[in-house]
């Protein structure tokens, strides 16, 4: 449970016939293709310009609206209307430059003419054809100039990514965003992520370029359900009304469907592995809870400055961390919380904060009370510190709840 890592689901595009200008696209801007021109000929003030182009020595004419059929195209991006005092090969008579066959362009343009009527069309169901088949790898090559082909349009295509850059998701939309430290809401998610093919990944909150790690399913896919685990009594399988006796338990085994194997407990867990795999999913009720959040660094940087790193929502959120923990896990009795830090306000001051709002039911323990090195505050002496000078360390800091119990008299 990790409350500075973020989950995401993004959507594949599928709203080619809303204008170019209405539609939120990932990093489209880093897609600008072709030289460094850009400039588009505007003849009136028709709702779609018309535009002229040179293609190989031999002029054609289409519109605005045509060559920008197919958003988030590199064609589509060097045409739209913020690019217009931009620089595209110009000749002489003003025409825009491309060097490309004639005769594979002109037939590109009555494919695009064809998906402009089309109500919607997945960037990774596009299927342009060659004018015969000894053209098709020559067209082919100009179909990937312009950013006209499905590997465009869905990188990566399938299966499992670690490390995936944001800037690779073309085509894809954010649709669904959350913390880990907080409930899983299937509906909103299905509400939200309507597209037939979805992306799930994480990333942490401080690295906004790169998803730590990244799964494509169909969307019924994703939400594979693991089943209740079959109770045995005296080594059988027990059943009533046909129906098995099942625990708190729950079996998944996944299948690995495009190199990905999904699973789903409904309030309790969701996500993916790669190919297949079965395991059981048990309930969270447990007596002793190690709570080891990872924070990417964020608080172990400049360790020879001394100034204290105030970051306040990295403090709520271990705060919200250790209250989930005390307050979800009912049979709870210890809760170790550990943290690579040297800094008064991620230890002290958060087990202080906790202990002023649980002070009835938990205290702490004061463990390896021969080691030097204790909380710097009076409340505080239980915990134990780790220091770069003398431990060889990058900072260390732990404290451990335990639950009080009262006994009646």
């Amino acid at each position: 449970m990790c409350c500075e890592c973020q989950i995401f689901v993004y959507a594949a595009i599928a709203k080619h016939m809303t204008p170019i200008n209405d539609i939120t696209f990932v990093n489209s801007a880093s897609y600008l293709h072709l030289n460094s021109g850009r400039v588009v000929k505007n003849l009136g003030s028709l709702s779609d310009d018309i535009i002229e182009l040179n293609i190989g020595g031999q002029k054609m004419t289409t519109l605005r609206s045509t060559l920008t059929a197919v958003p988030n195209s590199k064609l589509a991006l060097m045409f739209r209307k913020e690019n217009m005092n931009k620089m595209l090969p110009i000749d002489k008579q003003g025409a825009v430059f491309f060097d490309y066959n004639p005769m594979y362009f002109n037939y590109l343009l009555d494919q695009l003419r064809t998906i402009k009527r089309m109500s919607k069309i997945l960037g990774y169901q596009l299927q342009f054809s060659s004018p015969y088949l000894s053209t098709h790898v020559n067209f082919t090559h100009m179909l990937i100039d312009l950013g006209l082909t499905p590997d465009h349009f869905l990188l990566p295509m399938e299966g499992t990514h670690v490390n995936l850059t944001v800037k690779s998701l073309i085509g894809w939309q954010e649709c669904y965003r959350s913390t880990y430290d907080l409930p899983f809401d299937l509906y909103v998610l299905t509400k939200s992520c309507n597209g037939s093919r979805l992306l799930v990944a994480c990333r942490s909150v401080s690295n906004k370029k790169i998803l730590t790690l990244a799964a494509i399913g169909q969307r019924e896919e994703i939400l594979h359900p693991c089943l209740p685990k079959r109770c045995k009594i005296n080594g059988t399988s027990k059943k009533i009304n046909k129906k098995f006796i099942c625990s708190s338990h729950h079996q998944c085994i996944t299948q690995a469907k495009r190199g990905v194997g999904w699973y789903h407990v409904n309030n309790q867990t969701w996500g993916f592995v790669r190919g297949s795999l079965s395991f059981v999913v048990n309930p969270c009720d447990a007596n002793f809870v190690l709570l080891d959040p990872s924070y990417f660094g964020s608080d172990i940087r400049n360790r020879n400055d001394e100034a204290e790193i105030i970051d306040k929502q990295r403090l709520e959120c271990q705060i919200r961390m250790i209250t989930y923990v005390l307050t979800k896990f009912s049979k709870v009795q210890r809760v170790s919380y550990s943290k690579c830090s040297i800094h008064r306000q991620d230890n002290e001051q958060v087990v202080e904060t906790i202990l002023d709002q649980f002070s009835d039911t938990f205290q702490l323990v004061d463990f390896l009370p021969q080691r030097e090195n204790r909380g710097q505050t009076e409340r505080t002496r239980a915990c134990l510190r780790a220091l770069p000078d003398d431990k060889l360390t990058n900072g260390f800091f732990v404290a451990c709840f335990e639950r009080i119990i009262k006994i009646d008299t």
